[in-house]
């Protein structure tokens, strides 16, 4: 290593999968047993600063598009829904 001042950009991180699940999943998840806001504290350390970058499908829909991303399945609206879902788990 360099030891030098470095900066990781990452397109997804630990806390996105709260996202995706419910609140009581996701507790058992990442509690594995223990306190879950001891679990969650821990996530929040390894971080920084976090950015987050708003879906195109909110408010500039005409950019958003299915077509260069295999992975996205989301209309429009679903995706603005996944987007402010992020931003909760994150918050």
């Amino acid at each position: 290593t360099t030891r030098r001042p470095a900066v990781l950009l990452c397109d997804r991180g630990a806390l996105d999968g709260a996202a995706y699940m419910d609140r009581a999943l996701w507790k058992r998840l990442i509690g594995n047993g223990g306190p879950f806001e001891a679990a969650e504290r821990s996530l929040w350390a390894r971080y920084d600063a976090v950015l987050h970058l708003v879906t195109a499908a909110a408010g500039a829909e005409r950019y958003y598009t299915l077509e260069n991303n295999a992975a996205r399945s989301e209309a429009p609206a679903q995706a603005v829904a996944q987007d402010a879902a992020t931003q909760r788990a994150w918050a």
